[in-house]
C-alpha cells in the first residue's frame, strides 16, 4: 500500500497562512470587545474616516438648505386645546441648524 501526497507545500503554506491571518483578525476582535474600543490608535479607524466625513457632508449640506428663506405660506395646524388655527408663516423666519464635530 502506498500512501500518496495529499497537498503540494504551496498548498499547505497557503492554508498556513490563511489559518495565521484569521487567528490575527480574531485577536483584534477579542481585544475590541474586550476593551469596548475599535482601535488603540487612530491608524485602526482610517477605514471609517471616509464614511464619517460622508455623512458630515451631508448634515452640512441639509443644514444648509433648511437655512434657505423661502416664500410666507398660510398654514394650518391643531393647538393643544384641539382647535385649528390659521396663521402666515414667514418664509424668512428660518432656524438656525448647528452640525455637531
Amino acid at each position: 500500500m502506498t500512501v500518496e501526497r495529499v497537498a503540494t507545500n504551496a498548498q499547505s503554506q497557503y492554508l498556513l497562512s490563511q489559518i495565521m491571518k484569521a487567528n490575527t483578525a480574531l485577536d483584534t476582535t477579542q481585544a475590541q470587545v474586550a476593551s469596548g474600543k475599535v482601535s488603540s490608535d487612530y491608524l485602526g479607524i482610517g477605514d471609517k474616516t471616509a464614511s464619517l466625513e460622508a455623512a458630515r457632508a451631508a448634515a452640512a449640506r441639509a443644514a444648509g438648505e433648511q437655512r434657505a428663506p423661502g416664500e410666507d405660506e398660510a398654514i394650518a395646524y391643531e393647538d393643544s386645546s384641539g382647535e385649528w388655527r390659521e396663521e402666515e408663516a414667514g418664509g424668512a423666519d428660518r432656524p438656525e441648524p448647528k452640525v455637531k464635530d
